[in-house]
């Protein structure tokens, strides 16, 4: 019996929840809270399709009647609820060492038409997939196979494979040809029978395997309690954990009786069956897989790992997924324990509202190991784990008011011998205050068992060192969830902000905005545009707050089970009692049989709940586009809390610690480039100094135009730091776009960028495949104020008539009527001709690393000032200036750092301002260019192919000069392919 040992006044146990009450005041004792109770409500009852009841045969005749409702019978009577049976799918057959896929195309005409089977090539690149369209096409392409002695491999038909049973209690001497007599008389046809025999003592067992003949009454088996006078039982085998292995060819995940591929021996990897192997024990084995020195039998050889970590990967997310989300679907669980995991690393766990910390078993397969599943809105943060093969721990700190709490789920494997000095030496890496709860595998009487074992005693020894306080439990809970309430205040995440919701009152929202805001206010100077623009963000976020009803936050959406089901996990619980009462072998087997019937039930019912969801998504925008958001969701990758390495090699785990990381690494993208030549630095800062030319100034801003960009907006984007979006500003009265309008025209007059709209918040998403821990794997997405690229909207239709001259014409990115496939079949077309014309064509591809952060500001002004009319020039430099950003994480948020190169992120006038930037990227009259932003393609055609290589040299001699120059002055470029 596993004892649970109990910390710093905290039950541990094999799994363990914690409530909310924990935090707040303890609102039930722990006896009441045991137990679920299922409220009775009036509801519509559901049933399985599996378990309708079909009504007796009733007379069909057409006998004429006043009852109204005769005609519902008369339906049911006529209706044929047999559903066809499909016709069972073959299984594929798989050719290996295909060379000549047209030599095996002509071998199966000979067998049939293309018409019954279709094939595919697999990964390896010389194994083709071969899916006939019927059972004999199967069979007929097998045998052909088999007598042309055609290298393959397939499975077993579903209508040829036997149905295999386990036969308990008959003493191994029986005879078998008996049994199969009286198995037949019993309508059950035997294919063959097998006494088990011991695994290392070779003795025969009273155990047999008895595969029957797959009929539909195989089932009935399991009825038959007596045979041959002897008392027995039939159960189903085992599933068997291990992938299996052919003992023909060696390879994995099919077996020896329907593979035909060459001989490989299990000892030394040659061409010959294992039984015929010369080889000596002395000698070194040879794996007919990956080669190396051990049998090709060896568990840890690298090919079948690789294929079991294929296995794990395309298998559905098992039944402990399932089990811990039922755990933590109470509204109130706020931190959940477990133990003895079976999962892996292959295999992560996720539960809606909760963030989860795994720690495996050191060996990396599934068995032991813990996890630590904690509610989102609960500020915390995880610490290193403490995985060893005595001790598996999972780490977690909990942020107090008055000072933090380390929770921990411990697991301790029976098989190893545990010292006073381990246990001490893992209570060390805990802190002061804890709670840990598992599975300690230790018994002693001072913790209410009947036995004290030598891991107890060291155990015991340990915690009076320590002086630490253990709770125990009820020794029959049979690893039960232990359901422990604790009183202390914590700090909560803050709730993702957010001004308005469904509820909100949009008149009285105009209304506000209408009777609060001031037309009359001064916007002649930089500080009076900046105070007009806080104090309008100010009256929205007043007016937004005041007009949406400020409700209690909602709980999660649970599971209502039907009544049936209800009864069912009723009726499961009380012979789970029993059986721990009694422990009678036949109340074990009436548990096991509910337990399997509850668990059909729910599978079934889920599943009809699901596809009625399904039978309801539409891609149309009548239920706002539901289809398209479930696929999202459904595919979106679930992004696991990890803490992040940091540039000094340790470890930031809190989320400031995150956000500060971040920002310190995105810092370095943000430096301009070291500068080459001095003398053109002096040149550049000189010019933009001079004065600017007297010209045209920018077009004024009129009402019609503001709301025409207002309703432009997309509305569902995230906002900057502000949390203005486009649903505040499409809602705002005339009288608030009147003072948005006014305070745009004095930015154009004063030709200024306010700094609050320069303000970027920037938030980290993982990329997809790459290690959660690393810094780079991570892709900055920057949020801008709404409001700030609106403006950036007018100035571009400003900008718009002057940048046909300054583009080049090959640059396709961000211009509209252009995208990547017009550019691709301009190459496509430069490639086309080159072939028909029998030319040499000749490529190179350039790609320029972090193109858009490195821009070079005084460069990239200086080409404004150049190529753009001076009355852009003040109001770009103002917004390139002076910029900065802030990472968030969660609700942590970094300090801000200023960004002293690139383009702005996220923003409208970020890309256009790179392609004037690139626009005077040299060009060569020999040459074809393409480029899509920082992307670019160059093609050189010529008769000769030494001709063509040389004109494609040149140009790219003219692009490297034109860096050196020191215009330019991005980063290297990183590649030419």
């Amino acid at each position: 019996m596993n004892e649970n040992l109990k910390t710093k006044t905290n039950p541990t146990m094999s799994q363990q929840t914690l409530h909310k009450s924990m935090f707040t005041k303890a609102r039930k004792s722990t006896q009441q809270l045991t137990r679920t109770e299922f409220p009775k409500q009036k509801e519509r009852e559901w049933k399985p399709s599996l378990h309708r009841l079909k009504k007796s045969n009733t007379s069909t005749y057409a006998i004429p009647t006043h009852n109204q409702f005769d005609i519902l019978d008369d339906e049911e009577a006529t209706t044929d609820n047999k559903e066809t049976e499909k016709p069972p799918k073959p299984e594929p057959i798989f050719v290996t060492g295909v060379l000549d896929i047209n030599a095996l195309k002509n071998k199966l005409k000979e067998i049939t038409t293309t018409d019954d089977y279709t094939m595919t090539t697999l990964k390896s690149g010389h194994t083709v997939k071969i899916m006939p369209a019927n059972i004999e096409i199967h069979k007929s392409v097998r045998e052909k196979f088999i007598s042309d002695n055609i290298s393959h491999y397939t499975y077993m038909l579903k209508s040829e494979r036997p149905y295999r049973v386990v036969l308990r209690g008959l003493h191994s001497s029986e005879d078998t040809t008996e049994i199969k007599e009286i198995l037949k008389e019993n309508g059950h046809e035997v294919r063959q029978i097998v006494n088990v025999r011991h695994r290392t003592s070779k003795e025969p067992l009273p155990l047999f395997y008895v595969d029957l003949e797959p009929k539909s009454n195989n089932r009935d088996i399991f009825n038959l309690k007596y045979l041959n006078h002897m008392k027995v039982t039939f159960e189903p085998p085992y599933k068997k954990k291990e992938i299996i292995q052919c003992k023909r060819c060696q390879r994995f995940g099919h077996s020896k009786n329907q593979c035909h591929r060459p001989f490989r021996c299990v000892k030394c990897g040659e061409d010959h069956p294992t039984s015929t192997c010369k080889k000596t024990k002395d000698s070194v084995a040879t794996c007919a897989n990956c080669q190396q020195k051990h049998p090709a039998s060896y568990r840890g050889c690298v090919k079948y790992k690789q294929y079991k970590e294929h296995i794990l990967k395309i298998q559905p997310k098992a039944t402990r997924t399932n089990l811990i989300k039922r755990q933590t679907r109470k509204p109130d669980v706020d931190i959940s324990q477990t133990n003895n995991n079976t999962l892996n690393k292959n295999t992560p766990t996720y539960a809606e509202g909760y963030t989860t910390y795994n720690t495996n078993h050191p060996s990396g397969n599934a068995h032991g190991g813990t996890a630590v599943l904690i509610k989102c809105n609960i500020k915390h943060h995880s610490l290193e784990s403490f995985a060893t093969d005595k001790i598996q721990a999972t780490l977690i700190k909990v942020s107090g008011k008055s000072s933090d709490i380390t929770i921990a789920a411990v697991y301790c494997p029976p098989k190893h011998q545990i010292l006073r000095e381990d246990y001490r030496h893992f209570f060390s890496q805990l802190g002061h205050r804890y709670i840990i709860g598992g599975d300690w595998n230790a018994k002693h009487l001072f913790w209410g068992s009947r036995l004290v074992t030598t891991r107890g005693r060291q155990l015991y020894q340990a915690v009076k060192e320590l002086n630490l306080e253990c709770l125990s439990t009820d020794l029959t809970s049979d690893h039960s969830a232990v359901i422990l309430n604790v009183n202390d205040k914590i700090i909560l995440n803050e709730a993702p902000p957010r001004l308005y919701n469904k509820k909100t009152n949009w008149e009285e929202y105009r209304d506000i905005i209408t009777e609060e805001t001031q037309l009359t206010v001064s916007l002649k100077t930089v500080e009076e545009v900046e105070q007009a623009i806080e104090d309008i963000n100010k009256l929205i976020h007043s007016a937004a707050n005041r007009s949406t009803p400020q409700g209690k936050a909602g709980r999660a959406k649970e599971h209502v089970y039907p009544t049936f089901i209800r009864d069912s996990v009723t009726e499961r619980r009380r012979l789970r009692r029993e059986w721990q009462n009694n422990h009678y072998a036949r109340d074990k087997t009436a548990f096991n049989k509910a337990s399997q019937q509850l668990k059909a039930l729910t599978k079934e019912w889920t599943n009809e709940v699901l596809q009625d969801h399904l039978a309801k998504l539409t891609p149309t925008s009548d239920t706002n586009y539901s289809l398209y958001k479930a696929t999202k969701n459904m595919k979106r990758p679930k992004q696991q809390a990890t803490p992040i390495k940091t540039q000094m090699g340790t470890w930031a785990r809190s989320d400031g610690e995150k956000a500060a990381t971040f920002a310190d690494h995105l810092q370095k993208g943000f430096e301009p480039p070291p500068s080459n030549d001095h003398s053109v630095d002096n040149e550049i800062d000189e010019y933009l100094s001079s004065p600017n030319q007297l010209c045209l100034p920018l077009k004024h801003v009129t009402l019609y135009e503001l709301s025409r960009e207002i309703r432009k907006l997309k509305e569902g984007k995230c906002p900057g730091y502000d949390l203005v979006d486009a649903t505040l500003l499409k809602q705002l009265p005339k009288k608030g776009l009147l003072l948005i309008l006014a305070i745009f025209n004095a930015c154009l007059r004063l030709s200024f960028y306010p700094s609050q709209w320069k303000i970027a918040q920037v938030v980290m998403i993982q990329k997809p495949g790459k290690p959660a821990h690393d810094v780079t794997s991570y892709r900055p997405i920057s949020l801008l104020p709404v409001v700030g690229k609106l403006l950036e909207k007018i100035v571009l239709n400003r900008m718009r008539e002057h940048l046909t001259e300054i583009i080049p014409t090959h640059q396709f990115g961000f211009r509209e009527g252009h995208g990547t496939i017009e550019q691709v079949h301009r190459l496509v077309d430069v490639i086309g001709r080159a072939l028909e014309n029998k030319l040499y064509c000749c490529a190179a591809f350039l790609d320029i690393s972090q193109a858009f952060d490195k821009v070079w500001h005084s460069g990239l002004l200086y080409k404004i000032k150049k190529m753009l009319p001076h009355s852009f020039f003040p109001l770009l430099k103002s917004y390139l200036e002076n910029r900065c950003y802030e990472v968030k994480i969660n609700s942590d948020t970094s300090d801000m750092h200023v960004i002293r190169s690139g383009v702005p992120q996220g923003s409208v006038l970020g890309p256009v301002l790179y392609l004037i930037y690139t626009a005077d990227l040299p060009a060569h009259a020999s040459t074809t260019t393409a480029t899509y932003a920082d992307d670019t393609a160059i093609l050189s055609t010529h008769e000769n192919q030494d001709s063509a290589s040389d004109s494609l040299q040149q140009h790219l001699n003219l692009i490297e000069n034109g860096l050196d120059s020191g215009e330019l002055r991005p980063t290297l470029i990183n590649r030419f392919k």
